[in-house]
Parts: structure tokens; sequence; C-alpha cells
């Protein structure tokens, strides 16, 4: 795998921002905020995108691109993905733990991406994406929907 991640992981972010983002509506309202009015986007530091990522965490692994660039990549649903494991692969680096799938390793990566930082402050929001994401993985979500459409 080009990051060395475990796809659980990335399934199980996607899959919880996937439901953060809701509907066709959202979708069409990044789409229409990215191309007519990108400043207003850039200057507020909305999250965007399948991942729903922000441009200014998108900028910790894409600094070489200019904002609206890095939006445009943020609407498309493959290359978000592709952010959202660059930047599990950075979290994974920082916190020295590779692959590792432990409750502390998980809890981390989520507060990672979900505040920036790595010391667990576990408000509820962040309680409920780990207990989630946790489930996600304890459960191989990923190789049940992968083995269900081959």
């Amino acid at each position: 795998m080009k990051y060395s991640l475990n796809p659980e992981l990335i399934f199980g972010i996607i899959t919880l921002e996937k439901m953060n983002r809701g509907s066709f509506i959202n979708r069409l309202l990044e789409v229409c905020g990215v191309y007519l009015t990108p400043s207003l986007i850039i200057k507020k530091n909305i999250s965007i995108g399948l991942g729903q990522v922000k441009l200014s965490t998108a900028k910790e692994v894409l600094d070489d691109l200019d904002d609206k660039r890095i939006l445009k990549l943020l609407i498309h649903s493959l290359k978000c993905i592709e952010i959202v494991a660059m930047l599990l692969h950075k979290y994974s680096f920082e916190l020295n733990s590779k692959n590792q799938m432990t409750d502390s390793h998980i809890k981390k990566i989520s507060n990672l991406y979900i505040t920036g930082s790595s010391d667990p402050k576990l408000n509820f929001q962040i309680k409920t994406h780990f207990l989630l994401l946790k489930w996600s993985i304890d459960n191989k979500l990923f190789n049940e929907s992968l083995f269900k459409f081959r």
C-alpha cells in the first residue's frame, strides 16, 4: 500500500466523515463554494469533501500547492481519500505507531484528525468518533464491504 496504512483505518475515517457530511445538497454547496466563492471557503477554513478536511489541515501535506488548487482536490472524492491517507500516514509517523490498531493509537489518530492535537480531549464528539472508528476497525467493515462487492 502506498502509505503503509491499515485500510480499515482509512475506510473508518472516510465512512464517519461521509456520515457527518450530509446530503447531496451539502456536496453541491461545497462544489459551488469552491468554484464560485473560494475566498469565503479559504477565509472560513470550512471542512469540505468526502473526508471533511479543512484547507489548513490539507496544507499540512500539500504545502507546495496554492489554496484554490487544494480546494479543488478536496472536492474530488478520490483525491480527497488520498489526502486523508496522507494525513493519517503523517499522524501515524508523528505517533511513531505505523499500523498499530490499539485503543490508544485509534484514540490519538481520531483526536489528531478532528482537532490536530494528539492529546486526547474526550469531549462527546471525539469520544463518539473514537468509539465508532474503533467499532469499524474491530469489525473489519472495510473487508466486509470489499468482499460483498467482489
